[in-house]
């Protein structure tokens, strides 16, 4: 194959197994480097995509997709300072564990740092901020197909797994962009052709759901009994019927509950304004809680914090 059918059959591959791992929505952002991509998700029937002129405005798209959905968004941009935009995005998706995809075409190794223009350093751009980051090989023979499935699959497992976040793949392309059809009997596909012919993911990415065992529970049970003043904090939460499980707990327990604004809970009828009481010095005073149970994700608002920080040091 020449390749132009080898950069079309490694993009097309690439998606398809995106979007069998559920990762089917793409935010595309224009460019020269990205075309493949771009191509191989208007050919995939099964993708879902929107057009963004402006890489920041995606970045913040993919991330509310993330908050509505728990699935990540996959964004795809050119190379150079475009994926730089991603970055405030990528950091509040890190901070707040929300599912992202980066996606980012980037130049040859040859072509790195040669004087031309938007030749920046792209791989491992988002540093810690990323759950994973790998910098994929310009699409070539020499790379065993299987190997470039098998990624993708970690790739969307870490941006859905326990501490879910942003996932960074660059993808470096070599001229021509444009696309060709590619021979699919060719040996270089060979081994991924039981894959070809079904609709199923090269590999499991479902993340299992979290039950916790009988032992957390019953030593839960006692530190409730015991304590004199427990309470309950709700910080950032990603499902409406967990939220509201967590405030029913509360209200069935009878404890005092910091519903904090990105829990979703403040406007429920049932639970009680602690979050203006803890603003409160003579309240902090006052009312000193030996136990605190937080559900959910990162507090917003410093209150609660502040509380403890008066109560426990």
């Amino acid at each position: 194959m020449n390749n132009r059918q080898i950069t079309s059959l490694w993009s097309s591959v690439l998606v398809e197994e995106l979007i069998r791992q559920g990762a089917d929505f793409f935010c595309i952002s224009p460019g020269s480097r990205s075309t493949p991509l771009t191509i191989a998700i208007a050919r995939n029937p099964k993708a879902r995509w929107k057009m963004f002129v402006d890489e920041r405005s995606a970045a913040f798209f993919a991330l509310g997709y993330a908050r509505a959905t728990a699935r990540p968004a996959v964004l795809i941009c050119t190379s150079g300072t475009a994926v730089a935009n991603y970055f405030p995005a990528v950091v509040e998706a890190s901070m707040d564990f929300q599912p992202m995809f980066i996606l980012s075409a980037d130049r040859p190794f040859e072509l790195l740092e040669c004087g031309a223009n938007q030749t920046i350093r792209q791989e491992n751009m988002f540093g810690g901020y990323t759950r994973w980051s790998m910098q994929l090989p310009a699409p070539s023979p020499d790379t065993p197909l299987k190997a470039l499935l098998s990624t993708v699959a970690y790739a969307v497992a870490k941006s859905l797994g326990e501490s879910a976040g942003p996932v960074h793949l660059n993808q470096p392309f070599r001229e021509p962009f444009e696309p060709a059809t590619p021979e699919l009997n060719d040996p270089w596909v060979a081994p991924i052709q039981h894959w070809l012919e079904t609709e199923k993911p090269f590999s499991s990415s479902i993340v299992p759901e979290k039950v916790p065992d009988s032992s957390t529970i019953t030593m839960l049970r006692q530190l409730l009994a015991t304590a004199e003043q427990p309470m309950i904090i709700a910080g950032s939460m990603a499902s409406s019927a967990d939220a509201l499980a967590v405030s029913e707990l509360a209200n069935d327990l009878n404890i005092p509950f910091y519903a904090d604004f990105s829990s979703g809970l403040r406007m429920v009828a049932s639970v009680q304004p602690l979050q203006l009481l803890l603003q409160s010095p003579e309240f902090r005073k006052s009312f000193k809680s030996d136990f605190v149970l937080h559900f959910g994700g990162n507090v917003i608002a410093k209150h609660p914090s502040t509380a403890l920080k008066e109560w426990y040091h």
